[in-house]
């Protein structure tokens, strides 16, 4: 009996935290289209609203995150002080009519409490293994200043000894700080440059803990666009940020 009332509970407390996303995205797509969506549901990828002659789809990240690492700079960068707000959608593609699918800029800029500027932005996986990729820039950190979550749908669990690199062109460049999160995520850490070069790729792959992610066509021109945003942030905040430090 015990059993069977805590299934009962995880599963409301499952439902209440779906419930609560969907009307986050059901805001956010009021903001962004001046109207209501006559429907919100879940996929494998996020949520898709529909309404209004759009069919959108939203990313949602839980940026309440529990780790303890706090000296880890993965942790530092993916944690709070991130947002101020638990949850956070970004619309990610745009259908209008029989319109192609628009790639929007996925980045979402936030000032943490303690004043720290940060981009955040999220890429779906469209070729096996499928998945999503969620970056987060500090244009004031030191490289490497992007972190990256990979998860992945996968039929075996990502191996227990993990490193990584990532692939340009044909070309492979180390990534230094690796972290497996569970059998399906990896957290690691990119610099400043291989963020550009992937920006620059014809093709490219992330690599880590034995499982290669291929960005495809729908996600370089994503990633193109985060790069860009952060590079120009960089730019402006970091020489600020090095002087205040150097003081």
């Amino acid at each position: 009996m015990r059993s069977a009332s805590m299934l009962f509970l995880a599963w409301l407390v499952v439902l209440v935290g779906c419930a609560g996303t969907q009307s986050l995205v059901h805001s956010r797509f009021q903001a962004l289209h001046g109207c209501a969506a006559d429907a919100v549901y879940r996929t494998a990828g996020g949520f898709v609203a529909v309404g209004c002659g759009v069919r959108a789809h939203f990313v949602c990240f839980d940026t309440d995150d529990d780790d303890d690492d706090d000296d880890s700079l993965i942790a530092e960068l993916l944690i709070e002080p991130m947002f101020e707000r638990d949850n956070v959608c970004i619309q990610e593609q745009v259908e209008r009519g029989r319109e192609h699918v628009v790639p929007r800029d996925p980045t979402e800029v936030a000032k943490g409490k303690d004043g720290t500027v940060r981009l955040r932005a999220s890429v779906p996986l469209m070729d096996a293994p499928r998945g999503q990729l969620s970056f987060v820039g500090a244009p004031t950190f030191a490289d490497p200043a992007v972190a990256v979550r990979m998860s992945l749908e996968l039929r075996e669990p990502l191996a227990e000894t993990c490193t990584g690199r990532v692939w340009v062109d044909g070309a492979a460049s180390p990534i230094k700080y690796v972290k497996r999160e569970n059998d399906a995520t990896v957290l690691f850490a990119i610099t400043s440059e291989q963020l550009a070069a992937l920006a620059r790729a014809h093709t490219a792959a992330l690599e880590a803990c034995g499982q290669v992610a291929k960005l495809d066509l729908g996600a370089l021109p994503r990633i193109r666009l985060f790069a860009g945003r952060f590079a120009g942030a960089r730019a402006r905040l970091l020489p600020a940020a090095s002087a205040a430090r150097d003081r």
